[in-house]
């Protein structure tokens, strides 16, 4: 357990190596001078891949140390004298033996038995990088692995809220279009059916991934499988609200997704708790809104009452 006089908003006092988050989006991670840079994949989010990927290039030419990489083919320029990580041929740090379960996966590494207690295929991947960032710093693989089983995850990163009924809710951060692939295809393997919750973020950024939103849903949403969308988030600002959830509602039924549109959370609510069937499951998705994990709750609070309230 850790104490709660440790936590100061988005950061923890630990006794280690300073570790931090770099951000791609305003291209700030250039000004880092890491001992071990780390890059866990790139994908279209605030830019292109194209128009970030110099930045990538910049942040792991100036560690003194080491560099990590994922197996990805768009990090392939990465690559030269990184340790490369991942399930992919090109990967120097490879696990075995990997099996997963509804509750998490299981890999070996170095001969070293590693157990993640979050459930998805990212999560073993982002398990798979911190292994591989204890061995170039010469840690104890033995002790690493031991953190991993413990790890209790984060706040809205497939956060299980609980469940009602036999209806399970999941509360993620997934916000592009990868994101959400992985979050809704972690989802969709623990039930019967799945409701995906998304709630859209900025105007641009909408119009920006419109068309990657939809294939994204496109692969991983049965005929058995629903989607919910609420209204764009509106941060403030100056900005042009020329698209709605409602147009990308109308994109994903013209792929054979089946979305629907809802102008009001009550009303989503209410169609939750009157569709959903012990079995299925629902993933809310969306970011910077700070009300989401409130709405997230509030599902689970409602599922199979008359009247729910958001």
């Amino acid at each position: 357990q850790l104490k709660s006089d440790l936590w100061r908003g988005n950061s923890f006092c630990g006794t280690g190596p300073l570790v931090i988050e770099a951000d791609e989006s305003d291209k700030s991670l250039v000004r880092y001078r890491p001992k071990v840079a780390v890059v866990l994949n790139l994908h279209k989010d605030h830019d292109e891949v194209e128009a970030v990927l110099p930045a990538f290039q910049r942040f792991c030419h100036q560690p003194t140390d080491q560099v990590v990489v994922a197996d990805d083919l768009l990090l392939t320029p990465l690559r030269p004298g990184a340790l490369v990580f991942g399930m992919g041929p090109n990967a120097t740090f490879r696990p075995t033996c990997v099996t997963s379960d509804r509750d998490g996966s299981t890999f070996f590494i170095d001969n070293m038995k590693v157990r993640v207690p979050m459930p998805g295929a990212h999560n073993m991947l982002n398990a798979l990088a911190a292994m591989a960032i204890a061995k170039v710093m010469d840690c104890d693989l033995q002790a690493a692995a031991a953190g991993i089983a413990k790890f209790a995850g984060v706040s809205r990163r497939f956060d299980i809220l609980g469940a009602k009924g036999g209806i399970e809710v999941i509360d993620d951060f997934a916000h592009n279009p990868a994101k959400i692939r992985a979050a809704m295809t972690a989802a969709k393997a623990r039930g019967k059916r799945l409701f995906a919750v998304f709630q859209p973020h900025g105007f641009a950024p909408t119009k920006f991934m419109r068309h990657d939103y939809v294939q994204a849903a496109r692969d991983v949403l049965g005929p058995e499988d629903k989607l919910m969308l609420s209204e764009i988030f509106y941060a403030g600002g100056t900005v042009t609200k020329d698209i709605s959830s409602a147009d990308l509602c109308q994109d994903m039924r013209a792929a054979q997704v089946d979305a629907s549109f809802f102008l009001n959370r009550t009303d989503l609510i209410a169609e939750l708790s009157r569709a959903t069937v012990a079995g299925d499951t629902i993933v809310v998705m969306g970011a910077r809104d700070p009300s989401l994990g409130a709405f997230a709750k509030a599902i689970l609070a409602a599922i199979g009452e008359d009247a729910p309230h958001c």
